[in-house]
């Protein structure tokens, strides 16, 4: 029997099959990984989605409430001048508004959120921020009342200058300044304490309000 020798090109064949088989082999698994680290990436990419919108929804309540509890406060506090002091309930929706604009920027700041060791940078930011709220209502309050009131000694007074030396600006403020300086709130809490500013706020001023609407306008007889 004669012993069967293959030829050259068989032999070719057979290591051209094998290399084709190993290339073929290697690049299976080349795809296997890239299609294993594309649905990793998915997996990843729709968890980080989750986590956004879980957040982003978390955000919209936290400013749906917010902006409710401020417009509540100012809604119960302009209710109480009634038609004839419509100026003054427009002067309360005017500080709502800036202090709502106040909280929610300070609760997402990152002054607030990086606070740690670095409280002389969350003191600068809210004292800052908060000047510039009271120069605005202040300047505000002395267009809608540019007349001044007179008492029974013919002193005058002006209703911006009340406002801006009493209890609304120097002592309800200064502790607001104090406790958001403090940090350390969570949603619910920072909530609360707003909703307490805000009653003390609009009491002091109400009552300033009250005090200026006794005295008396200016007639032809202070002329």
């Amino acid at each position: 029997m004669t012993e069967y020798i293959p030829d050259v090109a068989t032999i070719g064949g057979i290591a051209g099959l094998f290399i084709r088989m190993y290339f073929e082999g290697r690049k299976q698994k080349k795809d296997s990984k890239v299609l294993l680290e594309s649905v990793h990436g998915t997996q990843n990419e729709v968890v980080k989605i989750g986590m956004e919108m879980k957040d982003l929804k978390t955000d919209l309540l936290f400013k749906t409430k917010f902006h409710n509890l401020v417009q509540n406060q100012a809604n119960h506090y302009s209710a109480v001048f009634g038609l004839a002091g419509e100026e003054y309930s427009k002067a309360v929706f005017i500080w709502s508004e800036l202090i709502e604009k106040f909280g929610t920027d300070y609760y997402y700041s990152d002054f607030r959120k990086n606070a740690t060791g670095k409280k002389a940078y969350l003191k600068k930011y809210v004292d800052d921020f908060m000047k510039r709220n009271e120069d605005q209502f202040i300047y505000t309050l002395k267009k809608m009342f540019p007349d001044p009131r007179y008492n029974e000694k013919k002193q005058k007074f002006f209703f911006a200058a009340n406002v801006e030396q009493s209890k609304c600006f120097i002592a309800v403020n200064e502790i607001l300044i104090m406790d958001l300086i403090q940090n350390g709130f969570d949603s619910e809490s920072f909530q609360i304490r707003i909703q307490d500013y805000l009653i003390q706020f609009f009491d002091e001023f109400v009552n300033e309000a009250r005090k200026f609407i006794e005295l008396k306008e200016l007639t032809e007889d202070d002329i």
